[in-house]
């Protein structure tokens, strides 16, 4: 993450780590299976566990409808989402869907 505000960036990064770091999806969380397979569903349920960056992605991208609780997966997937984001993802706004569906501005 470089920029003019690199530092601020990365204030704000660290400061969502923190924040958001060791949550998880419900363990009893049931997703598509053609979507998601086993393996990723158990990453997006154990804490503090780097995620595939194209899992991050994908996760971000899906319908909120997808998910049984939508919000945790959200939360999951947000220290390194805003990552992603702020290097300028290629599909930022299917990225940023997911943060606008859990109700993030409220």
């Amino acid at each position: 993450m470089t920029s003019p505000d690199g530092d601020v960036l990365a204030a704000a990064v660290a400061r969502v780590a923190t924040t958001f770091g060791g949550m998880t999806a419900q363990a009893d969380e049931t997703v598509c299976g053609r979507c998601f397979d086993e393996v990723e569903v158990e990453l997006l349920r154990t804490p503090d566990v780097r995620l595939p960056t194209d899992l991050v992605g994908r996760v971000a991208q899906k319908d909120p409808f997808h998910w049984d609780n939508q919000p945790a997966i959200v939360r999951r997937v947000l220290p390194q989402l805003v990552v992603v984001l702020g290097e300028g993802a290629v599909e930022s706004a299917l990225m940023a869907r997911g943060l606008a569906a859990a109700g993030w501005s409220r």
